[in-house]
C-alpha cells in the first residue's frame, strides 16, 4: 500500500465512520454518506486546516534535515582529486 501524502493522511484522520454509511468530519461534525463525501467537504470547506498541517511538516522537515547535515556540508560535495600512484 503506497504511502499517504501529509493531506491525505490528515483527511483520513479528521474522517470518523460513525456507522455503516455514516461518517462525520471531526473538525466540524457535519455528517455524510461516505468518506469520499467527507473528503471533497474537507478540502473545500477546511483548506486552512490542510495549509497549517502542510505548513507545520514542512517546518518539521527543515529542522530535521538542519539537524542531520553536518556543519562542513560542502565537503560532502566537493570534488576529490585522483590520487596518483607515484
Amino acid at each position: 500500500m503506497p504511502e499517504l501524502s501529509e493531506e491525505e493522511a490528515l483527511i483520513q484522520e479528521k474522517t470518523i465512520k460513525e456507522e455503516e454509511e455514516k461518517y462525520r468530519c471531526d473538525l466540524c461534525s457535519k455528517r455524510f454518506k461516505g468518506p469520499e463525501f467527507v473528503n471533497k467537504h474537507i478540502r473545500l470547506k477546511h483548506p486552512d486546516v490542510l495549509a497549517e498541517s502542510a505548513a507545520v511538516v514542512r517546518r518539521w522537515r527543515m529542522r530535521t534535515h538542519r539537524a542531520t547535515v553536518p556543519a562542513d556540508s560542502d565537503s560532502l560535495c566537493a570534488p576529490v582529486a585522483p590520487q596518483h600512484a607515484g
